[in-house]
């Protein structure tokens, strides 16, 4: 399947969408129409039905904001902080089930982790 790269920058109030290897030029209101109308573009230019190829959107710049390299920052970021949700859940897991073991009522683990007591019952019944 082929796939296409849109350029999208600012211009007063729209959105300008070049594609690489497509003359021609689109433009948005929204950037949530950008991939749509970069997708007709690109039908327009080549003749190909719509989904027969993939569009992905870029956002390089905004005036002086480096929109890609922030953006990168913020996902790295986001993927970090799932790994240590995920890291502090089966932790969490382990230690309400040994406390469980121990005989500790549900509401003092709720305490101890700082969470309900259905939280903990969910935690050791998983």
């Amino acid at each position: 399947m082929t796939s296409y790269t849109a350029q999208v920058t600012r211009d007063d109030k729209w959105w300008l969408i070049t594609v690489a290897g497509i003359d021609g030029l689109s433009q948005a209101r929204r950037l949530s129409n950008a991939e749509h109308n970069a997708r007709e573009l690109v039908c327009a230019a080549t003749g190909a039905s719509p989904d027969s190829f993939t569009i992905s959107v870029e956002v390089d710049t905004v005036g002086t904001i480096k929109v890609a390299r922030r953006l990168a920052a913020v996902t790295d970021k986001r993927h970090r902080a799932a790994e240590l949700e995920t890291a502090a859940t089966v932790g969490a897991r382990a230690l309400a089930n040994d406390l469980a073991a121990q005989g500790i009522p549900l509401r003092d683990i709720g305490t101890l982790l700082g969470v309900s007591f259905q939280r903990v019952h969910q935690l050791t019944s998983a």
